[in-house]
Formats: C-alpha cells, structure tokens, sequence
C-alpha cells in the first residue's frame, strides 16, 4: 500500500509539473493555429493572447474579447490593454468605459505605454472616469518620458489647450519633442508656433520647415499655407511659383477645392507665359517653338485658283465642282495637331490611342478653337492669327496648292501611300508624318483622324465660292453642324480622297482631330 501511495504522488507530482509548464511557460508554434489553441484551452495566457488576435485578425471581435478577458485575468499586461479597448469601442462586448478604464489601468501601472496614453485620454475626456486634466497630463507624461511622440502631441496640446495648465512655451517643448521622432500632427502645430510666435520666437523659414514636413505626411492645411506662403512671398521667404503650385498641387490631391482652383488658375496662367518660347518664319515655314523645346511647323500655301470638288470617278451628290480664288497667302499645319502639341497648351488628355506624336482625336469644335484661341495668347504673332482651316483653305491645301499633280488623294493616286486607312491602319491612329507628303510637304490630309474646318456646314460644295462661308449659326433642326475632312483610319479609301466632305455636329468628339491654320489677322 505505501508503494501505491509514493508512485501515486510521484506521477501527481510529475503531472503537475508538465501542466504548469505548458501553462505558463509555452512552446507553441505561432504560426499553427491548432498549436495555439491547444495551447490556450490548457490556460496559457500568452496563447490565449495569440489567439484572441488571430479572432480579432479574423473580424470575430466576441470570441477575441472572450480569449483577451482569459488572458487577461492571468496578468497578461497586452491583453489588459487590448481588453480596455473592446470595452472603450464596443467591439465584442458592451461599451462600457468604466470598464475600459479598469482594464487600462492594470496594464498602464505596469509600464504599457499604449494603455498610459489610451488612460490619459479617458481622464482627458472624463470617459469612464471624473475629469481630470491633471490626471491626463501624468498618464500621457509617462508614455511620453519614453519617447513616445503620440503622448509628446497629446501633451503638447494639454498644455496649448487648457487653462488650468495652459503654458505656451511647454507646449512648444512638447510639440518639438513629437515633431522631431516624426509626428505630423506635432509638425503642423509647432509650424502654427513659428508663424504666429506662440511659445517660440517667430520665424517665417521655421515655420515653413514643419509645415513641408507636415504636408509631406499628409497634413492638408500644411500645404496650403506652404502653397499661399510660396504665392505671395514673406520676410525671409521669397515668392516662388513653382514652389506655390507643388504645394497646391499637393494639397488638391488631399482633397481641397481652393488649392486645385489655384492650380488650375497657375497651370493656365503658366501655359498662357510659358508654353510658347517663340514664334518665328523659317523659309516657306512658320515655327512655334514650346519652351520644352517641341516644334509645330506651318507650311506656306501661296494664293491661287483651283477646282474644288474636281471629278475624281467616286465624287459624292454633295460635291459638285467648281472654282475658287484665294486670293491671300496663309500657312496650314504640316501634320495633324499632336498630342504632345496638345499638352503644351490645353493641359488635358481627350485621347483613345496614346503617343506624343499620335494625332490628337476626339475633340470637338470647340475645342479645337479653344486650343487656336490658347495659342494666340501664348504666341501672338502681329499681324496674323491662329485658327482652322477653311474647307476651302484645307482642301486648296490637301491637291498641294500651286504646285497640285491633280493627285485623288492628298499626295498620290495610291491610297496606300499617304494614307491610314481602314485597308491598313489595323483600326488605330498611327503618329504623323511616317507615310509619304503632298507636293507642299504636307502629311496624313488623307486619312488618320478627320480633321475640324472652320466654316459652317453647307449642303453643296459650290456654296463655297469665298475663303471662309459663315452663314447662319443656326439649322432647321439646331446648330449648324461643322465639315470634317480627310477621311480617317476607319474610313473607305473613297472617303479620304481631297474631294470627300463630311459634317459633324461641332459637340462631336467622336474621332476629330485637326490641323493648324495661320491666316492674316484681318482675315
């Protein structure tokens, strides 16, 4: 009988051991959530812990509050603090801040700094417990003394904000403090100390230094006092433009209306000063030179006589031929308006296929007026103006003027040659210039994108006996609508002969491009 009793206690003994040590000194993998859970049902804490946060990481916020309570209870000081907050938030039991601050406490006392600043708040904001700003200033003080910069800004705004405390010169302490281990909220305040020169000596380039810190993290209204302070200089700060619309830029993509407004306004307004370095005659050439260095070259077309709507064996009712005289010399584009030409003046991008040297395409009339409109603020040119083409200027153009072979197609009598179209073009756009030119030097007036004409619409050709035919604005059924010509890369080879026409209502951004016009200003 006594060597049944001395092995029962030896095995006891030996059980109570094993289970101690796997209570309270666990050797669970913490990547198997089995492992864990075995683990935590036999009263680790710290398994317990890990598996409220695989719940928690799973959204099962009751199941998580449940295993960080087990934890909890066993001392385990991450789980208080993470216990609080389920009770400061309400995730997985009933709020209840009283009971978020019991839970705080145990974890604060005992060095947690989440759970001293998370404490300091409660007394701050009398949750759970009486008002107290004292209280607060000492729980944020000790996670602070650690270094840690949300308690440095929690306190640096105890001390701007509240009477009983109130020390401007603490403040800015404080706020430098959590401004240099990278608080952007610290920054932004203690760049509001320099520029106002509360609790420091004010200082213009001091406050500019935290408010780029600041804004670089985020801090909306940061970049918009850099953005004003930039646009309107100060003592010690000279005005810098491109600094300016930085900061506004930055600040438009954090969400405020008046600094994309201001963007808007500079961008324009820089276009308007910038974009045209210079306008200058070459030869038979007129070269606008962009301040990034981009060329639009115009081509010289003398005054002359020609047959419009010549008799080429695919002429349409609408082309009736007849002659026409201009009698004014005027330049047209060498190519279609590119993309890159675009930018440089509008700023947008409205197209389908990409590629600076892809003809811009789909835009409307308007727009297209728009941008000769832009360019003769940018680069005014005495004595003439930018603007489109007639239909008769275009397609006196498009047979190559002076110097016409009487091709079908600008250029040639093979399509193939001088044009993108629906027989080679693969249903894209391709970049202006690559296929053979006209007798001006003139590229892609067959083909590639239809291309905007200045006047309105008129049922018949030979209602264009002048350079420029107006008429009413207005149709029977509405507005006028706008020629289109050149056919496009979707277009029949018959429709991309220099006699095809086309109209398109002027709100149309279904395919058009266009082609520059340089006509004299009394034109």
């Amino acid at each position: 009988m006594k060597t049944f009793f001395r092995m029962f206690f030896v095995f006891f003994a030996a059980f109570t051991v094993s289970f101690a040590v796997l209570a309270a000194d666990p050797k669970f993998d913490k990547d198997d959530i089995s492992s864990i859970r075995e683990y935590a049902e036999n009263g680790s804490p710290e398994a317990q812990y890990y598996l409220a946060l695989h719940y928690e990481n799973e959204k099962n916020m009751e199941e998580a509050a449940r295993w960080y309570r087990k934890s909890a209870e066993q001392n385990d000081l991450d789980a208080q603090y993470k216990l609080g907050l389920c009770y400061d938030k309400g995730e997985g039991v009933k709020q209840d801040h009283a009971e978020a601050v019991k839970w705080y406490q145990k974890a604060a006392d005992r060095g947690i700094v989440e759970a001293q600043i998370a404490l300091g708040a409660c007394y701050e904001n009398g949750k759970g417990v009486e008002k107290s700003i004292s209280e607060a200033v000492k729980w944020y003080r000790m996670a602070a003394d650690r270094k840690n910069p949300e308690a440095q800004y929690k306190l640096g705004y105890c001390y701007e904000t509240y009477g009983e405390i109130r020390s401007d010169d603490k403040a800015a302490i404080w706020y430098r403090r959590a401004a240099e281990l990278g608080s952007a909220e610290a920054q932004y305040k203690l760049g509001r100390f320099y520029e106002t020169g509360k609790g420091v000596e004010k200082s213009v380039t001091d406050a500019v230094h935290w408010y780029a810190k600041a804004a670089a993290q985020g801090i909306l209204d940061a970049a918009v006092k850099l953005g004003r302070y930039y646009e309107s200089g100060a003592e010690g700060l000279p005005r810098d433009m491109a600094a300016a619309i930085k900061w506004y830029r930055k600040a438009a993509e954090l969400g405020s209306a008046e600094a994309q407004a201001k963007v808007e306004q500079y961008a324009g307004k820089q276009r308007q000063e910038e974009s045209v370095r210079k306008v200058e005659k070459s030869g038979e050439k007129m070269i606008i030179t962009f301040s990034n260095g981009l060329k639009l070259v115009l081509i010289k077309v003398e005054a002359g006589t020609f047959v419009m709507s010549k008799k080429d064996g695919d002429n349409q009712y609408d082309e009736i031929p007849h002659q026409v005289t201009l009698k004014r010399d005027f330049y047209i584009g060498q190519t279609e308006v590119t993309q890159a030409q675009w930018k440089a003046v509008m700023g947008t991008k409205p197209w389908y296929f990409n590629g600076d040297y892809f003809p811009v395409e789909k835009v409307s009339w308007n727009d297209a007026m728009a941008f000769c409109d832009r360019l003769n603020v940018m680069g005014k040119t005495p004595g003439w103006r930018f603007t489109l083409p007639t239909e008769t200027q275009w397609e006196y153009a498009a047979r190559g003027g002076k110097k016409s072979k009487g091709y079908k197609y600008s250029g040639s009598d093979n399509i193939d040659e001088v044009a993108w179209y629906e027989g080679n073009s693969s249903g894209k756009t391709h970049p202006v210039g690559k296929k053979k030119a006209n007798e001006l030097g003139l590229y892609d007036m067959s083909g590639n994108v239809p291309e905007w004409c200045l006047d309105n619409w008129q049922d018949r050709s030979d209602k264009l006996t002048a350079e420029f035919t107006r008429g009413n604005d207005q149709s029977f059924y509405g507005p006028r609508p706008y020629p289109c010509r050149g056919g496009d890369r979707l277009s029949s080879a018959s429709f991309c002969r220099s006699a095809y026409r086309r109209s398109v209502y002027y709100t149309s951004d279904w395919l058009p491009g266009f082609r520059l016009a340089l006509v004299p200003e009394s034109y």
